[in-house]
């Protein structure tokens, strides 16, 4: 039982083994079986869709690297996903919120 905030001894591991089945556990060493792939092709439709994005993308990229400076986002060679990176957060353009294994965060 929690009381204030605070859990004794008996009642820490009361709690743990209460929860244990909703808590995942893994060591830092941990391989992943699958290998993921968040970036696909897009269908000719959304293709055609996307022309205008694309051009105007390709423009600014093009006028930001002619002043020598790197674009502050990709969208031709955009950086692969890996299993490390967390969870999204929300919706689009909220990133994410994870802990790479030395437990700094990570976006």
């Amino acid at each position: 039982m929690i009381v204030n905030d605070e859990l004794d001894g008996d009642s820490l591991k009361t709690f743990e083994q209460e929860y244990k089945e909703f808590c995942l556990e893994l060591k830092l060493s941990k391989k992943f079986p699958q290998k993921i792939n968040a970036f696909s092709k897009p269908r000719f439709r959304q293709i055609l869709k996307l022309l205008a994005l694309a051009y105007r993308s390709k423009k600014y990229e093009k006028s930001v690297t002619s002043r020598n400076k790197i674009p502050f986002i990709d969208f031709f060679s955009p950086v692969k996903a890996k299993q490390i990176y967390g969870v999204p957060m929300g919706g689009i353009g909220t990133g994410t919120i994870g802990r790479s294994y030395t437990g700094e965060f990570t976006r």
